[in-house]
């Protein structure tokens, strides 16, 4: 039996951690033109530093939560934070930008099988009920602040000690965590014996893969190559259906698909997450190497949008519980969803003499006529 206080020290702990894996995900996009000025990279190659994070922990993640409830979830959380801390040691020493991109991609795995299992256990630490629910609430919380606190402590980090720190800085986190974790967390198993269903989590996380490789490549590629990138893709996503729909413990289960608010619900964050990451690598692109703005400065102006982010989705919350979510969403005005400026910056047109080369990201000024 946990006490009482052993459980929100246990909690403490496994927020320091979740924070600590959605401030990597968000801190980078703020080194991105300093990564980019340093290392050596092909045309939109830079692209990858986020991207290949952000794919490989999406896409292991329920495996990641899987390997966790069968094996153990401490044992796999300290797992998981060693790897972490080495692929983060890892991305600070990268000699190029290939090298980098592996080393996300490698960081991103790492975190994909760290979330889960750490989440699991506030789960497993606190039973059902009023504690629970608090429990969890300070978890998504925490999970938030991680992202505002990418763009205010990556730009002081980026501009005083140099982009590597922003990878150094979770060496002695993960330490720490390592160090307490024996003591404060508690080891389960989830219920039965299930397979990890290796073949649904390898052919998912492969069509994302491709299907993002064809969109960064697609300005420096023939239509005929972006073409069959994506039939590539497509035909990896139908794989992945073909095997969970034969496997006997799928990842996931074909019949969630019948639910028409889960669906619904999914597709509109897909929607809404392709245009608030993909905005946050075009901002810090243009703020900082078309108006030349530092990474400081940067950091400053996107915490405002992190912050609106955080603020809009508490109002949303209570609006949600109160008329429900179709009226709150029928609503929102046309011009709050595809126009934003950004923060702390006049708002130029892009017609006005700047405009981005190829898709590296890189901005130059337009010849006169």
């Amino acid at each position: 039996m946990v006490s009482e206080s052993k459980r929100w020290f246990a909690l403490a702990l496994l927020c320091l951690t979740g924070f600590m894996i959605i401030l990597d995900a968000s801190i980078v996009l703020v080194a991105v033109p300093s990564i980019e000025r340093e290392l050596t990279f092909t045309t939109g190659g830079v692209q990858w530093v986020p991207s290949g994070y952000a794919l490989m922990f999406g896409g292991l993640l329920l495996l990641g939560g899987r390997i966790s409830d069968l094996l153990g979830r401490r044992r796999v959380f300290i797992a998981g934070l060693v790897l972490f801390a080495v692929f983060s040691l890892l991305c600070g020493f990268a000699w190029s930008g290939d090298a980098l991109v592996l080393a996300r991609a490698l960081q991103g795995a790492a975190a994909a099988v760290l979330a889960p299992s750490a989440l699991s256990i506030v789960m497993t630490t606190f039973p059902s009920g009023p504690d629970r629910n608090k429990a969890l609430g300070i978890w998504g919380a925490t999970s938030g602040v991680g992202g505002t606190a990418g763009s205010l402590i990556g730009g002081p980090v980026t501009d005083g000690l140099g982009w590597q720190w922003i990878f150094f800085i979770n060496v002695p986190v993960c330490v720490l965590v390592l160090v307490l974790a024996p003591v404060l967390l508690q080891d389960s198993r989830g219920p039965g014996r299930r397979g990890f269903d290796l073949g649904g989590a390898v052919t998912v996380t492969a069509a994302l893969i491709v299907l993002v490789y064809a969109v960064i490549e697609a300005p420096e590629s023939s239509a005929l190559q972006t073409v069959l990138l994506v039939v590539a893709s497509m035909l990896l996503f139908g794989l992945f259906v073909l095997v969970e729909r034969r496997s006997a413990a799928p990842l996931v289960p074909l019949r969630i698909f019948r639910s028409r608010a889960l669906v619904g619900g999914n597709l509109i964050t897909i929607a809404w997450g392709l245009a608030a990451f993909g905005l946050n690598f075009v901002y810090t692109q243009y703020a900082q190497l078309a108006l030349g703005a530092s990474a400081v400065r940067y950091g400053l102006m996107s915490a405002v949008l992190a912050a609106a982010a955080v603020v809009g989705s508490m109002i949303g919350q209570h609006l949600v519980s109160r008329v429900g979510p179709r009226w709150v969403d029928a609503r929102v005005p046309d011009r709050l969803r595809g126009r934003v400026a950004l923060p702390g910056s006049r708002t130029r047109r892009m017609s006005a003499g700047q405009t981005p080369v190829g898709g590296s990201g890189r901005w130059a000024r337009e010849p006169e006529a």
